[in-house]
């Protein structure tokens, strides 16, 4: 059964609550009562303004886990997100960003990222400062590397082995030969370059016809021709025995022997029989 719910009837017809008593307690009395423990039975009155303990709220605050700050911005550091990062070390997202973050002053994600650029910093000081070797090491190292008077004496230089180029001197028709015969009887080497790379060959005109060959070279080889030599052209068999046996000079040793093989082939389909290179 419920509690019955007073009719207003009813209290009105009612006699009015008796007045309160005041009562105060002898010497005797307050000596009994202060200084005694209370006693297991007595019960708080309702709506006391008390805050009961809650075992159960204070043993989830101590089972917190405990969460470093330089291990968590390592994770972060590596590209790890809050809630990576959280489940790593133990603990929820929900705790790093309401309680952890506010714990270590870090306000707000600009925060985070300053405090993670930070720490990059850090790490990266402590790493070059590990790298460097102490100064009684390094001077350690000096004197261990430090060379003797042996090391210090001269070395004789090592002879390095001469390559020379391999020359092929130009070949000059007769005409050619004669003409740069001539004007070299007049004519410095270099002044005959200058002239010749200007197409002012031509020093008197009563030489034109005779130095009008000299037109039909190139630079590169006017320039062997006046340093270096030349040599009357051959005939075509004259010339193929010769390129025959300069093979090893004009494509190296490597190449020799497949460029004579084609001279030979070159030689057997144009019909020339040459002694020394298919005959």
């Amino acid at each position: 059964m419920g509690t019955s719910i007073p009719r207003r009837e009813n209290e009105l017809k009612g006699a009015p609550p008796s007045p309160v008593k005041k009562y105060k307690l002898s010497p005797e009395e307050l000596e009994e009562i202060v200084g005694k423990p209370i006693p297991k039975s007595h019960t708080k009155p309702i709506g006391f303004d008390t805050k009961a303990s809650n075992p159960k709220k204070e043993k989830d605050v101590n089972d917190v886990p405990k969460v470093n700050k330089e291990e968590y911005l390592a994770l972060r550091a590596q590209g790890l997100s809050r809630g990576t990062a959280a489940k790593k070390l133990g603990t929820t997202i929900k705790s790093i960003e309401k309680y952890w973050l506010k714990r270590w002053d870090i306000n707000g994600i600009a925060g985070e990222e300053e405090e993670i650029a930070r720490y990059k910093e850090q790490r990266k000081a402590t790493k070059k400062e590990d790298a460097t070797p102490p100064a009684d090491e390094l001077k350690a190292d000096l004197i261990a590397t430090e060379p003797t008077a042996q090391e210090y004496a001269p070395q004789e230089p090592q002879q390095q082995e001469q390559y020379t180029i391999p020359y092929i001197p130009v070949q000059l028709t007769l005409e050619q030969a004669n003409a740069l015969k001539l004007v070299m009887q007049h004519k410095p080497a270099d002044e005959i370059v200058l002239l010749h790379s200007q197409t002012i060959i031509i020093t008197h005109e009563w030489w034109k016809e005779e130095l009008e060959p000299l037109n039909d070279l190139t630079l590169d080889e006017m320039i062997r021709a006046v340093y270096q030599g030349y040599e009357l052209a051959k005939k075509p068999e004259e010339l193929l025995l010769q390129e025959f046996e300069q093979a090893e000079a004009r494509v190296g040793a490597d190449s020799a022997a497949v460029f004579r093989t084609g001279l030979q082939l070159a030689a057997d389909i144009f019909g020339h029989k040459v002694q020394g290179v298919n005959a």
